[in-house]
This record gives structure tokens, C-alpha cells and sequence, in this order.
């Protein structure tokens, strides 16, 4: 409404992908993991790249930007007579295992896989609108149904280690005991959990996969496990391992896992209840208590 989240003129377009979009990218939940750091990465790299650009080239990107988006807009059929002639019919989406979420949204979603939080899903679980049988079939051939696919946690696991730059911490880290324990008290004590996202994350690292490849841990059976997801964290306790956790390492590379934002995306997958990560800070502020 306020032409924040679609800007009406092109000098809007700098607040709104700085702020608006910006924030909103890196917080929904549909938005995979691997974008969501990237997008922080190359945030951290604008004003660097903007010292070494000509006067005026944002503004001559951003109306080109602005020009390419409403001519595109403008050649869209009405969402009255949009039709799509690869689009997957009733029966089609059924005999896949596919399903509309509900008729006034008009999303597409597996059954197999629904109760399973999004990130530990194979890709393309759902689709914002109908989907092709093409789309359903790949889906279909990497689903895991009940258990989890840890190929994004794998993802963000290997970018959090690689972000320390430190040659001594590898993703191995996920297996020494302080992560574990640290693990633990993200996971409400399951055991289950801990070897998943700890022991299977770094067995599935040891085995070649096809990135256009969803696979399960073999060794770790995660059946059912969305179901041991605590609803609450005891953030006094996690923030205590944390402690611990950093005692581990070097300074350099205990002030850098604080602000490690793949690091936060690794807890933000394993700890689905968990919103609140001040806990994280050098321990000048109070903890909020247990997390909602």
C-alpha cells in the first residue's frame, strides 16, 4: 500500500530492496536456506562495491530495474484468464501425492512430506501455484515422505564452518562433544534428534550427492522425528552451552560463531520453536527466558 513492498517510482526501489524486501526474503520461512545467507553475504558487500561504482550508476540500475519489471507486469495475463498449458489436472496431482492447500491461497503441496518442517523437506514440496506433472514427478522421486532430508542443514553446515575461515574447524565441529551437548538443548533432550543433526549431517558430507539430489541419512532413522520438536527452549540452558561451546575454540573464532548468520540458520532449522537469539550476544544482555 505504501509502494514499500512494490515500489510505484524507481527511486523507491533503494529503500525498498535495502529494508522491505530485503528483511522479508531473509526471514520467510519459504525462502531456502542457501539464498537466505547468500543474501547476507552480498548485503555485507554493497557499500564496499558502491564506493567503487560511478555517480549515479545505483540510480541508472535501479530505473532500468524499475522499466524491465512493469513491462513485464503489463504482459501478464489477468489472474481471471491466466492459464498455463503444463499445468497438472486433479487427478494427475493426486496420483503424485500432491494437494491445494487451500482453495483461496491455491498452493500445492506433498502429503507425504507436509508434517515435516519446510527446510528439512526435498525440494519442491510446494508450489505457489499449480504445479506441472514434470514439477510433481521430481518431487515425487526425492521425497522422503516422514523422514528428513538434511541436504539444506548439510548446506548450511558446510557454509557456517567455511564462514570461520579457520583451517582448524571443519564439520567435524558438529561432532565434538560441546556441540552436541549444545545441540541437546535445542532439541529438548532427544537423542534421536542430536545424532540426526550432529552425526548424520556429517555423514551425509562424506557421501557424493547430486546437488539436483534429494537423500535421507541412512544411518539415523528420522521417521516421526518432527515430532520430537520441543514446542519451547530453556534459553538460560542453551545460552550456558553456548558458553561452553565457545570456550572450545580460539577468540577469533568464538566472536565470529556470534555473529555467524549461518550459524543462526542452522539453529533456526533444528530449533523450529526457537525466536529469540539475544542469548547469542557477549552476554551484556538479559536473557528473555524460555523462547515461545
Amino acid at each position: 500500500a505504501s509502494g514499500r513492498t512494490f515500489p510505484s517510482a524507481p527511486d523507491n526501489w533503494a529503500s525498498s530492496l535495502k529494508e522491505s524486501i530485503y528483511n522479508h526474503l531473509v526471514r520467510c520461512d519459504l525462502v531456502p536456506e542457501n539464498i537466505r545467507a547468500a543474501l547476507v553475504d552480498l548485503k555485507s558487500l554493497h557499500t564496499e562495491q558502491m564506493n567503487t561504482l560511478k555517480f549515479g550508476a545505483q540510480r541508472q540500475y535501479l530505473r532500468l530495474l524499475h522499466q524491465r519489471i512493469t513491462e513485464w507486469a503489463s504482459s501478464k495475463p489477468t489472474p481471471d484468464v491466466a492459464t498455463n498449458a503444463g499445468e497438472a489436472d486433479d487427478t494427475t496431482l493426486e496420483r503424485h501425492g500432491f494437494y491445494s492447500t487451500a482453495a483461496h491461497v491455491s498452493w500445492y503441496g506433498c502429503v507425504r512430506c507436509r508434517m515435516v518442517p519446510l527446510d528439512l523437506r526435498a525440494k519442491g514440496s510446494l508450489s505457489q501455484q499449480r504445479p506441472s506433472e514434470a514439477f510433481v514427478q521430481r518431487h515425487e522421486n526425492i521425497c522422503k515422505g516422514r523422514e528428513f532430508d538434511l541436504s539444506a542443514l548439510l548446506g548450511v553446515a558446510k557454509q557456517m564452518v567455511d564462514a570461520v575461515q579457520n583451517p582448524n574447524i571443519s564439520i567435524m565441529f558438529l561432532q565434538t562433544p560441546a556441540f552436541q551437548e549444545f545441540a541437546r538443548s535445542l532439541v529438548g533432550d532427544s537423542n534421536d534428534l542430536v545424532n540426526i543433526f550432529t552425526e548424520g549431517v556429517v555423514e551425509q558430507s562424506k557421501r557424493t550427492v547430486d546437488q539436483d539430489q534429494a537423500t535421507a541419512c541412512s544411518k539415523f532413522n528420522s521417521e516421526g522425528c518432527w515430532n520430537s520438536f520441543p514446542s519451547s527452549i530453556d534459553v538460560r540452558t542453551t545460552k550456558l552451552l553456548f558458553e561452553n561451546l565457545l570456550q572450545e575454540v580460539d577468540t577469533e573464532t568464538a566472536n565470529h560463531l556470534r555473529t555467524n548468520e549461518h550459524f543462526k540458520m542452522y539453529i533456526r532449522i533444528v530449533a523450529p520453536s526457537l525466536t529469540d537469539f539475544s542469548w547469542m550476544d557477549n552476554g551484556e544482555q538479559e536473557e528473555k527466558g524460555n523462547d515461545e
